[in-house]
């Protein structure tokens, strides 16, 4: 497998990972204040991982990858609203 493709699939799995746990806090049955403070919580969950790897030795912290995270945030959201069903 190229080194490539093996960072393709890393950072899609980082995506897919913030999506699916967007959607199980978008699932579970509390008032919207506190999914959007579980969506609040991923967004800061995703900038404090990179900020934590810049003391990991051999690892970096990159804006790129914050921003792959906040992709797959924004997918679950999307993924809520069209899965939600819509009050008649």
């Amino acid at each position: 497998m190229s080194a490539d493709l093996k960072l393709i699939l890393a950072k899609s799995l980082h995506a897919g990972v913030y999506a699916f746990l967007t959607l199980l806090g978008g699932t579970l049955p509390v008032s919207r204040r506190w999914h959007l403070f579980i969506l609040g919580l991923l967004v800061l969950h995703g900038v404090g991982t990179e900020i934590g790897q810049t003391y990991v030795p051999n690892r970096t912290g990159r804006v790129t990858d914050v921003l792959i995270d906040w992709a797959g945030i924004t997918a679950g959201v999307f993924a809520l609203r069209g899965w939600r069903p819509r009050p008649a």
